[in-house]
Order: structure tokens, then sequence, then C-alpha cells
């Protein structure tokens, strides 16, 4: 409790001794409220007079959108044919190519800039020799900058102390920018035709092995046409066990009429066994269909099939391929622009900075801020000065 007391004390007294002196200070604003007018208005004048020192600087800004359906080289020259290249592997560079770029990327690239200092010869502005690029870089970024809108378009801002020369750089920004870009498409539309170029060397090396297979396989087996000649083996295999069936019953029906030993059913009877060994060797030997049994008949045209699909389907994907590698010649030659201008710049009218008003304004209440403090200080220095002097004379008083 009683601490308590004592700080409440102690708080009271700091009241006490701050109160004074804030009445001290209005009334030394009030007394010298000419001279703290005098020395403000004295400062916002000098600042203003010397703003009129700085050159104008115009800002130039040019809006540009990027083409309509600006797909990557890949998606461009593949169209509806990836289902069937994804097993060649073609679409390995498809996942990685869908994602693109931003614009952003190239508007803000160092080769840019480069290319607006080397055209406008900035090192002029800023007033800094051809040789330091990093501090003429550095200056440039002050000046330039690029934006995306909402709206999906690009903004380039240019500053510049001459309007007309503003206005050209933004231009020029969005020209360089589409030769840049240009020159990544056709960077990648060439690696792309490479690629296709190497797939469709390895295809028609896999053509070529197939057709050696199928013209093998043709030329032992005299298989040629599998459906046309099984369709003619399985009539002449029907039309000969017609013809065996049909000796067979007039055969027996001899046999029971006249007896087995009559000169008529004896050669009735070879008739039959000549046309049942015609029917085995027609199962059994080759030469019905081609050059292997009828029984084989199916492993062989399963195998004659599976080599023709195979050449059929590559010879599909080659000419889908060859399609596919003159898009990509014709893309690296296109010189299509992938930004359009919408509002193309034109020179300002008015300066950008500085902002002379701004700077009054702000150099106004800075100076302000200061004269206050300033007289802060001198009335605590003399009050300071003051309390040193009592302090000194209060020996002698009480002598």
């Amino acid at each position: 409790m009683t601490r308590e007391l004592q700080h409440r004390s102690v708080d009271t007294d700091s009241a006490a001794a701050i109160a004074p002196q804030t009445a001290l200070f209005v009334r030394t604003v009030a007394r010298s409220w000419k001279l703290i007018l005098g020395c403000t208005l004295l400062t916002t004048a000098l600042v203003t007079g010397l703003s009129f020192l700085l050159p104008n600087w115009y800002e130039a800004e040019v809006s540009a959108v990027p083409a309509t359906q600006a797909l990557s080289p890949l998606e461009s020259i593949l169209g509806g044919t990836a289902g069937i290249l994804r097993d060649l592997g073609v679409m390995r560079l498809g996942m990685a190519a869908r994602e693109g770029y931003n614009f952003l990327v190239i508007l803000e690239s160092r080769r840019l800039k480069d290319s607006l200092i080397n055209r406008f010869r900035l090192w002029e502005l800023y007033d800094l020799p051809d040789t330091a690029r990093d501090r003429i870089h550095r200056a440039l970024e002050d000046d330039f900058s690029v934006r995306y809108e909402l709206n999906g378009n690009y903004v380039v801002s240019v500053l510049h102390k001459d309007p007309r020369i503003a206005a050209e750089m933004a231009n020029a920004a969005i020209s360089i920018a589409n030769t840049i870009a240009a020159e990544v498409r056709q960077t990648e539309s060439g690696q792309l035709r490479q690629y296709l170029e190497q797939r469709l060397a390895q295809l028609d090396a896999t053509l070529a092995r197939l057709a050696d297979s199928l013209q093998r396989l043709s030329r032992r087996t005299l298989l040629f046409s599998p459906l046309d000649q099984a369709q003619a083996a399985a009539r002449a295999l029907v039309e000969l066990k017609a013809q065996a069936l049909h000796q067979q019953i007039l055969t027996e029906a001899l046999r029971q009429a006249y007896g087995p030993s009559d000169p008529i059913v004896q050669a009735q009877q070879q008739l039959l066994n000549e046309l049942a060994q015609q029917v085995r060797r027609a199962e059994m030997q080759p030469g019905l269909v081609g050059n292997f049994p009828l029984r084989e008949a199916a492993d062989v045209g399963l195998r004659f099939l599976q080599l023709y699909a195979e050449l059929e389907t590559h010879q599909r994907v080659r000419s889908l391929l060859l399609s596919s590698i003159e898009q990509a010649r014709v893309d690296e030659q296109r010189t299509r622009p992938l930004l359009y201008v919408v509002d193309p710049a034109v020179p300002p009218q008015l300066k950008a900075r500085p902002k002379r008003v701004l700077i009054a304004a702000g150099s106004f209440v800075g100076s302000l801020l200061l004269t206050l403090l300033g007289l802060l200080a001198w009335q605590r220095w003399r009050s300071l000065q003051a309390l040193l002097q009592q302090r000194d004379g209060s020996p002698t008083t009480s002598a």
C-alpha cells in the first residue's frame, strides 16, 4: 500500500513538472509565431524554387494484348494426333510445352533493356559512361515498368525527359519483345523439328524391319492376302469334302445293290479312297493355301496379320509425322507478332515528375515541424541554463 502511494505521488509530481513546461512551450510558440511562420515560408519558398531547377520527366504508356490462341509450337503442330503419337513418346514434350511462359519474362528481360539502352543512347540521359551498364540498368529500372492488367493486357510505361522519345521507347519495347518472342518460338520449333526428324528416322528403320519380316514370311509361306486366300482355301476344301461325301454315299449304295465284289463297286471304292487321300493331303500337307499345311493356317495367318497391322500403323504415324515436321518448319519461319498494340504510346503533354505541389506541401510541413522542434530544443536549453544558474547561486544565498 505504501509503495502504491509512492508511485502515485511520483506520477503526480511528474505530471506537475510537465504541465508548466508545456504551458511555457505554448507561450513561446505564441510569442514567436512570426519567426516560425517566416522560417517555414522561407524554407518552403527555397525548396520550391530549387524544384523548378529539376528537369521535367514525361511518362508514356503503351497497351498490348497477346495473340489469340497463342499455343506452343508443339500444341499447334500435333493437334488431334496426340492420342496416336503418345505411344511414340512425343507427348512427353507436350506436357512440358503446354504450360508456355508469361510475356512479363520477355518484357522485363535484360536483353530488352539492353536494346533500349543501345537504341536510345540512355547513358546520355543518365549522364553515365557507356561502360557502366549496371548503373544504367538500375537507373532504367526506375523509369521502365511493366504491369499485367486483369483484362489480359500488358501496359509498358517509360519515363524520359523528352516526351517524344518516351513514346518512341514505349512502342519500341513492344517491337523488341515481339522480336525476342519470335526468336524463342523459332528456337522451340527448331528443337521440336529436330526431335520429330529423329523420331521419323527411327520410324523409317522400324518400317524397313517390318517390311523385311513381312516379305520373308510371305516368300516362305506364299501368303500374300490372308483373307482372300483363306476364303479360296475354304471353298476348295468344302468342295473337296463334298465330293468325297457324295462319293461315299454313292459307293455304299452300289455296294448294297451289287455287292462288294462287283467291278463297278470296286472302281467307285477306289475313287472314294483317292478323294479321301486328297482331303488328308489338303489338311496335312502344304499347297492348298500356301507353303504350309492347312492346320497351321491360323498361326501363319495371325503372324502375317500382326506384321501387316504394325506396318500399316507405322506408315500412318509416319504420314502424320511428315505433316508435323512441315508445320514445325513453317513455325520456324513464322514472323507473326505475339503481342498486338491496342493503344500505342503518344507523346504526353503533362509531366509525370517532379510533383512541385507535393514538394512545396512537404517542404512546408517539414520546415514547420523542424522549426517547432528547434524552438522546443531552444526552450529546453534555456530551462537547463536557468536551472544550472539557480544551483550555482544557492550556496551564496544561504551564506
